[in-house]
């Protein structure tokens, strides 16, 4: 049913509301963030840069989201319908512009830029393709990091990649996308990931 701006739901399966949250894009950036610079910097770098993205671009994403919940604009912090997307998309993008200009004064951490332009990548062809379809954020995000993570801690990729159908499955549980939407998240993600470790 609609209430304000939001889709909202029946009440989903518990597991398919724990796998979304074990496969929210926040935790998977965090996780990306936190073994990409571990096994390239070491763990003191690894806990700066999670501090970093933590601080710099999750925390003002998930004030924003809870705002909107908040205000009655939403139900649900998932931006669950389309027309909720374009001003999430825009200060995401915003966010990122932002942190890639800071980041050329910290060359410790320099190695986040790559990570920072296929987030930005996601988004855009995201933003764009919202015109006609609302492709799985969840999808996009677990595919990308699951691809990188191929390269830079093979069991841990193969471990995401292996539990991609079972988030997939969460997104379609809670109602939140239509398999078609689970197919071009997983698609996009996957071909930014790809695109990256073949640079």
């Amino acid at each position: 049913m609609l209430s304000g701006f939001c889709f909202v739901t029946a009440s989903p399966p518990p597991l398919a509301r724990w796998v979304s949250i074990v496969g929210h894009p926040f935790v998977l950036i965090v996780l990306l963030t936190a073994v990409a610079t571990a096994r390239l910097q070491g763990g003191k770098v690894a806990a700066s840069a999670v501090g970093f993205v933590m601080a710099a671009a999750i925390l003002p994403v998930g004030l924003f989201m809870y705002s909107q919940v908040k205000s009655g604009r939403c139900g649900t912090v998932d931006a669950s319908r389309r027309s909720e997307r374009p001003a999430l998309f825009a200060l995401m993008l915003a966010l990122l512009v932002v942190l890639g200009l800071f980041l050329r004064g910290l060359p410790k951490l320099a190695l986040l830029s790559s990570g920072l332009i296929a987030a930005a990548a996601i988004l855009i062809v995201a933003f764009v393709l919202n015109t006609w379809i609302k492709s799985s954020m969840h999808m996009a995000f677990a595919s990308w990091v699951a691809v990188t993570l191929l390269v830079i801690a093979l069991p841990l990729g193969l471990a995401l990649l292996i539990a991609l159908p079972l988030l997939g499955w969460s997104r379609l549980a809670m109602h939140r996308h239509t398999l078609l939407e689970v197919l071009v998240g997983t698609v996009l993600g996957a071909t930014v990931g790809w695109l990256g470790i073949m640079r």
